[in-house]
């Protein structure tokens, strides 16, 4: 049996894998922006490639040469 919550989880799927900003979703759900995001997140694009690629970013070393130790002449 599928339930009227069934096809609006389904609609705020379908809305946010093809692109739809998360705060216009929540608006029309009656979530807020937080709410939304707990339950839905996994289902935006990108979200899980963006998170792994800043948390590389992270922790990613800067290398020694990059790092200038003395201080800018002026």
């Amino acid at each position: 049996m599928i339930r009227l919550h069934d096809c609006r989880h389904t609609a705020a799927s379908i809305m946010l894998s093809h692109g739809i900003p998360p705060i216009i979703v929540a608006g029309m759900l009656g979530h807020s922006l937080a709410i939304l995001m707990t339950r839905y997140a996994h289902y935006i694009p990108g979200t899980q490639d963006e998170a792994a690629r800043m948390m590389s970013d992270f922790l990613t070393p800067i290398p020694i040469d990059l790092i200038s130790l003395k201080p800018k002449a002026d």
